[in-house]
């Protein structure tokens, strides 16, 4: 008879929970063009990852989107991520940069839109190296 609950007949967790998400200010304002501005987004995300049991294989910031690649935990939904990563970035940026408020008066930093897209083990390296290597473009 097998044992049921042995540790030996279970097998690895193969799942993934991994997407490619980019986030748009609203109005697709430039507002990342100072480097300033990129690395401080860049520092809020991941640390709103972290606290969130979230990895993110790839980040990059463009003058008027954001790419990430993030891998989630199985108890979160992307839905919940992208709220997460939205209103806390949006809330840590009004507070770092309170001259946002110019351009958002009514406190509403990221577009309502996100594109997301779910990764599979074969393409996880093909977005990482997209998020990586093809944002340079938009500093030209």
């Amino acid at each position: 008879m097998i044992d049921i609950g042995s540790h030996r007949n279970k097998k690895a967790d193969r799942r993934r929970n991994s997407f490619h998400l980019v986030f748009v200010p609203k109005y697709r304002h430039k507002v990342f063009k100072k480097l300033e501005k990129r690395l401080m987004m860049k520092e809020f995300l991941n640390a709103i990852a972290k606290k969130y049991g979230m990895k993110m294989p790839a980040l990059e910031v463009a003058p008027d989107h954001v790419h990430l690649f993030v891998e989630l935990p199985m108890n979160t939904s992307v839905g919940q991520a992208i709220r997460l990563l939205k209103s806390l970035s949006a809330k840590c940026m009004f507070n770092a940069f309170p001259g946002f408020r110019k351009h958002y008066p009514k406190g509403h930093f990221w577009n309502g839109y996100a594109y997301y897209e779910s990764i599979g083990k074969v393409t996880a390296s093909k977005v990482e190296k997209y998020i990586k290597e093809s944002q340079t473009k938009h500093f030209t």
